[in-house]
């Protein structure tokens, strides 16, 4: 296929700032004191100009790494965000005001992801080996505890909850010990997966090692023994088996049973076949008439969420045989497993599967149209798209005070696009990237509307003539170009300093009258930097390919 360059896009912030973020800059402002400023020092001395490219300079790349340590503590403790359910975004002149929400927490599930994003980016300098090590300390510390908690499904009846199962934990490192959804196995699976991760770059036979080791090794160990149970989803929204948890769970496993037999550990002979478990589980999350995989099998007694199905919102979304639990946390959960260059742990699960793919573009299909913010931004010229987590999303992410104010959208569609996830999906065209410039990638009809889509999405406007679809390394530019333009759409909403929240406003009046494109939910989500640095990982480890 011929290429024609038509044009490059000069892309400039369309979002802007408003008087209704003036609480948020000033929350940023008070909080990240407290983070660490060896670490940021650290990560913006040049070490990560390797990541600069397309729409992010080497300076930019450096203020987002320093955005996340200014989340992470000398101490080992990552918050999720410095947002503390107090900082008001819009007043109306009732005196009823939309809130940021509480996230001042360490969530188990983005801690772990951000310290494996650190690991990944951020060199092997002291200050990142120093948080390392703090983080470890900081798990054996947890898991060394006894939870007071006893509300735990699928365990609530008889009343038995476990500390790996835990979701989230104070920044004094005592668990939250009120009302949440429990238990949440991925953490465990997930802080595992760090602790392998440092293995490879620790002294053998060291004590940090053998402190790594042990968190291992007893995180599997209650993961594997509950590994066909329910337990609640990444979004904290309802109890099933989960892609996202069960892709996941297989990695990790795979990984222990690798580093068992490499260390010679002891009390690891069941990892093989939890192993084989998973990969059997897996095999059940796909959906033949919708071609897509699903999210969440097997919800027991528990409240439905969504229908989360294909242009949900728009309709009731069944026609057609179109797939229910269309969900962003398939692409999270499988991009979480690519095994990184320069460390052992093997690679079980193909991110650029086709079936993955397919997935994917549904996932823009079903939720791209609904937000104006996306026509609002096709209007101004910029490429890409934003995306959410799943289709009819109803969390928008904010508080009303009082507590009894009523808030301007309820149900379905109330949800707006989310950094993290608007990051994933550029990832996941990068290592698509990667892997047709190496020949693994080749269109077939499951993978044919991604690849296709790409020409929408490039940050370079590409047109397709009469000649053969491009393969190899053509078709890798192709790929690169889309989560270009992904990664300059969603820059286009960060403000100065390269601040991002948890979500961008999607407009269509479920707010009014807050601008459309600012940003929405909690400031400076630790999650939405640390899925930028992956995907700007993913995107330099495709351009060394090419």
């Amino acid at each position: 296929m011929l290429l024609i360059l038509l044009a490059s896009l000069i892309v400039a912030s369309s979002a802007g700032t408003s008087c209704d973020e003036t609480a948020l800059l000033q929350s940023r402002h008070v909080h990240q004191a407290r983070g660490d400023s060896a670490l940021c020092a650290e990560l913006s001395d040049g070490r990560m100009d390797y990541l600069a490219g397309g729409p992010y300079s080497a300076e930019e790349v450096g203020q987002v790494a320093c955005n996340m340590a200014a989340n992470i503590y000398p101490d080992g403790t990552i918050v999720a965000s410095p947002a503390n359910g107090t900082e008001v975004i819009y007043t109306w002149n009732s005196g009823d005001s939309i809130m940021q929400n509480d996230y001042y927490y360490m969530w188990t599930r983005d801690s772990a992801l951000t310290m494996r994003t650190l690991i990944r980016t951020g060199g092997k300098g002291p200050a990142v080996k120093e948080q390392v090590s703090q983080y470890a300390k900081t798990f054996h510390e947890i898991y060394s505890k006894t939870t007071p908690n006893h509300d735990c499904a699928p365990y609530g009846l008889s009343g038995w909850c476990s500390m790996y199962g835990e979701p989230k934990f104070f920044l004094n490192k005592s668990v939250y010990n009120k009302g949440w959804g429990r238990a949440q196995n991925d953490g465990p699976a997930l802080v595992a997966l760090v602790m392998m991760d440092a293995l490879e770059e620790l002294t053998p036979d060291s004590a940090e090692a053998e402190l790594a080791k042990n968190i291992t090794i007893s995180a599997l160990t209650y993961v594997g023994n509950g590994a066909s149970d329910s337990t609640v989803d990444p979004w904290e929204m309802l109890y099933g088996l989960h892609y996202f948890d069960q892709v996941i769970f297989h990695r990790a496993f795979a990984a222990g049973a690798e580093q068992s037999q490499k260390r010679t550990w002891s009390d690891t002979d069941n990892f093989p076949n939890w192993e084989a478990m998973m990969n059997t589980y897996l095999q059940a999350h796909w959906n033949e008439t919708g071609g897509a995989l699903t999210e969440t099998i097997a919800r027991p007694w528990f409240n439905p969420v969504g229908p989360k199905c294909l242009k949900s919102g728009l309709g009731d979304g069944l026609e057609g045989g179109t797939p229910c639990e269309l969900d962003a946390a398939t692409l999270i959960g499988i991009l979480a497993t690519v095994a990184r260059p320069g460390l052992g742990s093997p690679q079980v699960e193909v991110p650029y599967d086709s079936k993955v793919l397919a997935t994917a573009d549904l996932l823009v299909e079903s939720m791209a149209s609904t937000y104006e913010v996306n026509s609002v931004d096709d209007a101004a010229g910029l490429p890409g798209t934003l995306i959410g987590r799943y289709p009819g999303d109803e969390y928008s992410g904010v508080i009303m005070s009082p507590s009894n104010a009523t808030s301007p959208c309820t149900g379905f569609n109330c949800g707006n696009p989310w950094f993290l996830t608007t990051h994933t999906l550029a990832e996941l065209y990068y290592v698509a990237a990667q892997a047709a410039a190496e020949g693994k990638l080749i269109e077939d009809s499951l993978n044919r509307g991604f690849i296709m889509r790409a020409y929408k999405l490039a940050a370079q406007k590409l047109l397709l003539l009469d000649a053969p679809c491009p393969k190899g390394k053509e078709l890798g530019k192709l790929l690169l170009a889309a989560g270009d333009g992904i990664l300059t759409r969603a820059k286009a909403h960060a403000l100065p300093g390269m601040h991002m929240s948890e979500q961008i406003y999607r407009g269509n009046d479920k707010f009014p009258p807050i601008e459309v494109g600012v940003q929405f939910g909690v400031a400076d989500l630790t999650w939405s930097y640390a899925s930028l640095l992956d995907a700007l990982a993913s995107r330099a480890e495709a351009m060394e390919v090419m």
